[in-house]
């Protein structure tokens, strides 16, 4: 009966992952880019998907908005769809990177605290979880499309982090704020964790790994962030000129 159930389970999965898809085809604004983006994205997360789909029975898939949460005990990893952006999504920032974002998405894990007993063992951090950008962009060769992933950290005005931040990194949306983080102009927003290249096989297996390495965590309730700090953009192997 377990087997039929997840059978059926893996159907309905993938059936609803396969109609979102054409839905978000048909309807995009942003033309091929926007669906080569959708689907590109898609490819990107269902190694994901079907990892937790085949190893946690107990799993539970709910949709809320543009976001799909996975979720077991206290833990979940959630994604959103691809958004597509414009030309003009920088704004107008005193620095304008020097790459294209075409598409942003999220990706994220988190430990729900309503379920998480108050422990004073020193064994958790107070870590609730961390989300990270994927951007649809051209920023490590000028044309070449690929999901990229990074994330923001909010800090005081003296750069240090805030103690006690419960999810960090964030995701961010293309913008004039995020443009000054990247080009290490200052401000509290900056750069929390390096922009990588999701486009290489090796790349995008590490990216699913360490993914639900960080969502089995958090279903155990041990999730911990570690050391975190602000990164200087201008020591990251993406910028190019």
């Amino acid at each position: 009966m377990k087997t039929e159930i997840d059978s059926a389970l893996a159907e309905r999965l993938v059936a609803g992952h396969q109609a979102e898809t054409q839905r978000r085809r048909t309807a995009a604004t942003g033309g091929s880019r926007a669906v080569e983006a959708t689907e590109s994205l898609e490819e990107l997360l269902q190694p994901i998907r079907e990892t937790v789909l085949a190893h946690c029975p107990s799993v539970r898939f709910m949709q809320e908005a543009d976001t799909r949460i996975a979720r077991v005990g206290p833990g979940t990893i959630t994604w959103t769809w691809a958004v597509p952006v414009g030309p003009d999504c920088w704004g107008e920032p005193e620095v304008r990177p020097a790459f294209d974002v075409a598409a942003h998405a999220e990706i994220g894990v988190k430990m729900l605290s309503d379920l998480i007993p108050s422990r004073v063992d020193g064994k958790h951090t107070g870590d609730r979880g961390r989300v990270h950008s994927l951007w649809y962009c051209d920023a490590f060769e000028a044309g070449r499309f690929e999901w990229a992933e990074l994330g923001f950290v909010v800090t005081k005005e003296d750069g240090t982090m805030f103690p006690g931040e419960g999810i960090a990194p964030t995701a961010r949306a293309p913008g004039p704020r995020v443009a000054a983080a990247l080009a290490a102009r200052g401000g509290t927003l900056q750069l929390g964790y390096p922009l990588i290249d999701l486009s290489g096989a090796e790349a995008r297996r590490e990216f699913a790994e360490r993914w639900l390495g960080w969502f089995a965590d958090a279903a155990l309730e041990d999730f911990q962030r570690g050391m975190l700090s602000p990164i200087d953009p201008e020591l990251g192997s993406w910028r190019r000129e």
